[in-house]
C-alpha cells in the first residue's frame, strides 16, 4: 500500500539513483547480540522478525532496485534483482571489550567493532561470510548493543544522539586473508537515549524493529557505501540520493510513523520506504511479474510445453533472477492436465518449464501465480478439436480409400479428435503395363483394411506397396537364337538381373538392344527400376556366309 501524501518525507523530490555498485540479491542475516546484557526480548524476537521480513510483502519494496541499469563506464550493469533472505538463530558473543556487566557508559569505536567481528569469526563464533551465485557478498551481520553500550568516534559520531543506528562496509582479516565485511549496529531502544526519538512506536520492540528494517534496507540496496571515499554517493554506492540530499531508501521515510506489518500470523512494526516505482513512501511494494510463453494454438488432448518468466519491476524490467520459490498452475479448462508445482531456485535462469494438456475446445488460459496472489502472469492458449490427417501412397499413384471413397493423389482431411475412420488398400495393383505392386502395411501397423481414430496431433498414414517389374527379352530375328534369364520375368524393384543371348546354329549374337549393362557381350545384367524390354541381335555366322562353289572364280592352270 502506498502512504497517502508526501507529508512524511525528510526532503523535497526524493529520486533514488544508481551509481554502479552491487546489491544483495538474496541476503543471509546473522542476528549478533554483543553481550549477555542485550535485552531478553531482543533476544527472543529479532531472530524472528530479521526471518520473517525478508519473506515478506514489505520485501518486494527492495525488487525494483535491480542492477539492470546500463553500466557506467566499467561500473554497474550486474543484472543482479533483490528476492527473499534468510536468517540464521542468534548469536550472543563474549567480547573483549564491554563483556556482559560492564559498568553503564561502556563505549566502543566503529573500529573495535569491526575488530571484534572478525575475532569472533576467525574463533568459529560466527559464521564466515558467504558470497551469493552474483560473486557478491551476501551475509548481514546484524549487531545489537544492551542499554550500556555507546558507540562514538569522530567517523560516526555518538549513539543515541547523532545516530540510532547505522551500517556499514569494512575489510578485515579473516584466515590469512582480507574480506569484506557487512555489518549493521543498533542500539538499544527500550530504555535509554535511544528510547525517545528512535523511532514512533510505544514499545521498544517496535522501535527496534522499525530501526533495524531501516538500516538493512540501505544494506541490501547500498552494500558498499562504507566504501564511498568522497563526501557524495558515488560508485561502490549503488542506490542513493545526491540530488536533493535525501540519503538511502530508508532516510527518505524516516520522519514519518511506524506501520504494522503481518507476516506467519506475527505482528511486526517497521517504517515505510521510498519507492521511485510509486514515487512514495510505501509499505508494500511492486511485486515482480510474471510472463508465459505459450503456443497460440494447441489440439485439444495434446500435450505441449510452455515457459514462465519472472520478471522484475525495475525499469528495466530484466529476468529476476533472485527470485525463489513455488509457483501454482492452472488453467480455465476443467479438463486441462499440468504439471504443477513449479519451483524456482535462487541464483537460477528465473525461467522454469511446464507440460500441459487442454481437451477443452476454444479459447483458454494458463495461470502461474506465486504465494502472493499479486505475482501472477497468464497466457491464452486457442485449443482446437480437429486435426490435420494426410493418407498416401509408397510409391505414389496407387489407389485407397477413406472411409468408403476412393482416391489415387495424397489427401488430406480435418477430422474431430477422437473420430473413428475407415482405412483400406487393395493388397494387388497393377496401375501400369508391367508392373504389379502388392501391399505390405500401412505405417500405423494396420492390415489392408482397419479402422483409426483422430489422434490430437496431425498425423500421416501411408501404404506402403512392393513393386515388381516386368523383364521382356527377346531375339531378333526371330528363330536365329534365344534369351535366358534367371526367374519367371518378374522381379523386385531395383533387381540386378543376369540376362545370356544363346545364338542358334549358324548364328552369332552381335549385341543388345535396351538397358543393359553392356551392350556387346552376350551375357550381361539389367537394373529392374521399371519394366524393361531387351532384344538380343543375331547374325548369320561368318561360314555360313560364304558362296556357292559353282561361283568361285577358275584356279589358273600351269600348261603342260
Amino acid at each position: 500500500m502506498s502512504l497517502p501524501g508526501l507529508g512524511d518525507l525528510t526532503c523535497a523530490s526524493p529520486r533514488l539513483s544508481y551509481y554502479g555498485g552491487p546489491v544483495i540479491a538474496n541476503p543471509l542475516l546473522v542476528p549478533v547480540f554483543w553481550n549477555a546484557d542485550v535485552n531478553p526480548t531482543s533476544v527472543t524476537e529479532i531472530p524472528r522478525f530479521l526471518a520473517d521480513i525478508t519473506q515478506s510483502d514489505y520485501w518486494y519494496l527492495l525488487s525494483e532496485y535491480a542492477t539492470d541499469t546500463p553500466a557506467i563506464g566499467d561500473k554497474g550493469g550486474l543484472l543482479q534483482s533483490v528476492g527473499a533472505g534468510s536468517a540464521t538463530a542468534g548469536i550472543t558473543l563474549k567480547p573483549t571489550k564491554c563483556p556482559e556487566g560492564s559498568p553503564a557508559g561502556c563505549t566502543l569505536t566503529d573500529a573495535d567493532l569491526q575488530a571484534e567481528l572478525a575475532r569472533q569469526i576467525n574463533q568459529d563464533v560466527l559464521p564466515v561470510p558467504s558470497v551469493a551465485y552474483d560473486g557478491q557478498m551476501r551475509t548481514i551481520y546484524m549487531v545489537y548493543f544492551p542499554a550500556g553500550v555507546t558507540l562514538a568516534d569522530a567517523s560516526i559520531g555518538t549513539s543515541c544522539v547523532d545516530f540510532c543506528a547505522y551500517h556499514n562496509a569494512a575489510t578485515v582479516h579473516l584466515a590469512s586473508r582480507q574480506q569484506n565485511l557487512l555489518y549493521d549496529a543498533l542500539m538499544d531502544t527500550y530504555s535509554g537515549g535511544c528510547s525517545i526519538g528512535c523511532g514512533a512506536s510505544t514499545t521498544g520492540l517496535g522501535n527496534l524493529t522499525s530501526t533495524s528494517v531501516h538500516e538493512l534496507a540501505e544494506t541490501v540496496t547500498d552494500p558498499n557505501v562504507g566504501f564511498v571515499t568522497g563526501n557524495q554517493y558515488a560508485w561502490p554506492a549503488a542506490w542513493a540520493d545526491n540530488d536533493h540530499y535525501c540519503g538511502e531508501i530508508a532516510d527518505i521515510c524516516a520522519a514519518g510513523n511506524n506501520y504494522p506489518i503481518m507476516v506467519s500470523g506475527r505482528t511486526w512494526e517497521v517504517q515505510p520506504l521510498w519507492s521511485n516505482k510509486l514515487r512514495n513512501c510505501a509499505i508494500t511494494g511492486v511485486y515482480p511479474s510474471l510472463q508465459i510463453e505459450a503456443p497460440s494454438a494447441v489440439l485439444s488432448g495434446g500435450p505441449f510445453l510452455f515457459s514462465v518468466t519472472v520478471i522484475n519491476p525495475s525499469p528495466g524490467h530484466s529476468i529476476d533472477t533472485a527470485f525463489s520459490g513455488t509457483l501454482s498452475l492452472s488453467s480455465s479448462d476443467p479438463s486441462a492436465s499440468i504439471i504443477a508445482p513449479l519451483p524456482f531456485d535462487v541464483g537460477g535462469s528465473g525461467i522454469a518449464q511446464a507440460d500441459a494438456t487442454l481437451r477443452t475446445a476454444g479459447l483458454q488460459s494458463i495461470t502461474a501465480s506465486g504465494s502472493d496472489p499479486r505475482i501472477a502472469g497468464s497466457a491464452t492458449v486457442n485449443v482446437n478439436i480437429s486435426t490435420t490427417v494426410t493418407v498416401r501412397t509408397v510409391p505414389p499413384g496407387l489407389s485407397f480409400s477413406v472411409d468408403g471413397k476412393t482416391y489415387i493423389a495424397a489427401q488430406s482431411f480435418t477430422w474431430n479428435v477422437g473420430s473413428p475412420h475407415a482405412l483400406s488398400t487393395q493388397r494387388v495393383q497393377a496401375p501400369t503395363p508391367g508392373t504389379v505392386d502388392i501391399f505390405t502395411l500401412w505405417s500405423d501397423g494396420g492390415s489392408a483394411s482397419h479402422g483409426v481414430a483422430a489422434a490430437s496431433e496431425n498425423a500421416v498414414y501411408i501404404a506402403a506397396f512392393a513393386s515388381s517389374y516386368r523383364l521382356s527379352a527377346s531375339p531378333s530375328p526371330l528363330g536365329a537364337g534365344a534369351v535366358s534369364t534367371d526367374g519367371n520375368g518378374w522381379y523386385a524393384a531395383g533387381a540386378r538381373v543376369a540376362i545370356r543371348a544363346l545364338p542358334n546354329k549358324g548364328y552369332e549374337f552381335a549385341g543388345w538392344v535396351g538397358p543393359v549393362e553392356d551392350s556387346a557381350t552376350a551375357t550381361t545384367h539389367v537394373a529392374m527400376n521399371g519394366p524393361v524390354t531387351v532384344t538380343a541381335v543375331f547374325v548369320e555366322a561368318a561360314a555360313s556366309r560364304l558362296p556357292p562353289l559353282s561361283t568361285l572364280p577358275p584356279r589358273a592352270r600351269r600348261p603342260d
